[in-house]
């Protein structure tokens, strides 16, 4: 491996255990309370102020759709393929029963992805404390920090596999965005859907039960 690679400072994880899926969730529910508590002080201190014309134009506001939709697009976009990748990672770290540095290079690069459109939603939402109390916020916090922990050594499994949730709806918003009317068809936009829900209902079980595989993945 060449010295200038930032995967050098990465080491090969191939363990697993009950203890350490604790201490990510551990981890995960302190990083999640955390989050909300920031999300809570910020909600206060702008609380009353005007809301500027740029924020409205690119983030939207409460209820109320974003005027120019090609970043909240994007984002989407970005979303939908990030989460692909970290479930195929999931795939590919179950079935090695290790974590690669390349792989967790990686999933760190959609971390920061994942964080950007979070951060992005907070705006959004008007820093709302229910959108980081809801499932949304509660899943990006148990899928995002185990992630993250990866880096300092720890387990390979974790509960990334989640993102398959992220996966559906980033898409289905992305399609409610309309950037996708022009260049696609409507029977086009079907077929991705269904191959979308066919990883989350097909895949998974390959995922959870990954010694009983091909022939449930083929079965129906």
């Amino acid at each position: 491996m060449d010295d200038g690679s930032p995967a050098k400072y990465l080491q090969c994880i191939s363990y697993a255990s009950w203890t350490t899926m604790g201490w990510q969730l551990l981890a995960s529910l302190i990083a999640w309370v955390f989050g909300v508590g920031v999300v809570a002080i910020l909600a206060k201190m702008y609380r009353g102020l005007p809301t500027p014309d740029w924020v409205h134009m690119w983030f939207g506001s409460p209820g109320v759709k974003p005027e120019n939709q090609l970043l909240n697009a994007n984002l989407r976009f970005m979303q939908l393929i990030c989460s692909s990748v970290v479930m195929i990672t999931w795939i590919v770290k179950s079935y090695l029963q290790e974590a690669p540095p390349g792989v967790q290079a990686i999933e760190f690069l959609c971390c920061l992805v994942f964080l950007l459109h979070l951060a992005y939603a907070l705006i959004g939402n008007g820093f709302s404390v229910a959108y980081a109390l809801s499932y949304e916020g509660w899943l990006d916090a148990f899928t995002i920090t185990p992630l993250l922990m990866q880096l300092g050594g720890g387990s390979y499994l974790t509960l990334a596999y989640l993102r398959t949730y992220r996966m559906n709806t980033a898409f289905v918003r992305l399609c409610a965005t309309g950037v996708l009317d022009e260049g696609y068809s409507e029977l086009t936009l079907v077929y991705i859907k269904k191959l979308v829900e066919f990883f989350m209902v097909r895949v998974s079980p390959l995922i959870l039960y990954p010694h009983n595989n091909a022939t449930r993945l083929l079965s129906t």
